[in-house]
C-alpha cells in the first residue's frame, strides 16, 4: 500500500515538472517562434496527460471537468498557468476556447480546494478580461 502511494506521489511530481517546464518554455520564447514551440508542447501534453491543446479547446465543459478530476490541485494550478501563458503569447485560433477552459479549471479549483489562491484568482481575472476585451 505504501509503495502504491509513493508511486502516485512520484507521478504527480513528474507531471508537475512537465507543466513547469512547458510553462517556462512558453514564457521565454519569442512570439515569432511560438507556433514551432507549440508543436513541442502539444506532443509533450499528449504524452503526459493524453490531451492536446486542440482537444482541450474543443471538448465540452462537462467533458473537460471529467478529464481534470484525476489531477491534483497543484497540477491543475500549473495547467491553468500553462493555458494562460499560451493565450498571452500565441496567435492560435483556439485562444477563446482555451481561455474558457482556463476559467473552468479556476472555477473547479475554487469549488473543490480548501485553500484560496490569489494567483489562481488573478489568472482567472486575466482570462475573463481577455475574453471580454477580445470577444465581446
Amino acid at each position: 500500500m505504501q509503495e502504491e502511494k509513493d508511486f502516485i506521489k512520484r507521478e504527480i511530481q513528474k507531471l508537475a515538472l512537465v507543466f513547469k517546464k512547458l510553462t517556462s518554455l512558453i514564457i521565454k520564447i519569442e512570439p515569432k517562434n511560438i507556433e514551432n514551440e507549440l508543436t513541442t508542447i502539444e506532443s509533450n501534453l499528449k504524452k503526459t496527460i493524453n490531451l492536446t491543446l486542440k482537444e482541450i479547446s474543443e471538448m465540452s465543459e462537462a467533458e473537460f471537468i471529467e478529464k481534470i478530476k484525476i489531477f491534483d490541485e497543484q497540477n491543475l494550478e500549473q495547467l491553468l498557468e500553462l493555458i494562460h501563458a499560451i493565450i498571452i503569447k500565441s496567435q492560435k485560433k483556439t485562444k477563446l476556447n482555451l481561455a474558457k477552459k482556463g476559467i473552468v479549471i479556476a472555477d473547479y479549483l475554487d469549488k473543490n480546494s480548501k485553500t484560496f489562491s490569489l494567483k489562481r484568482h488573478d489568472l482567472k481575472n486575466a482570462l475573463t478580461h481577455y475574453i471580454q476585451k477580445n470577444f465581446s
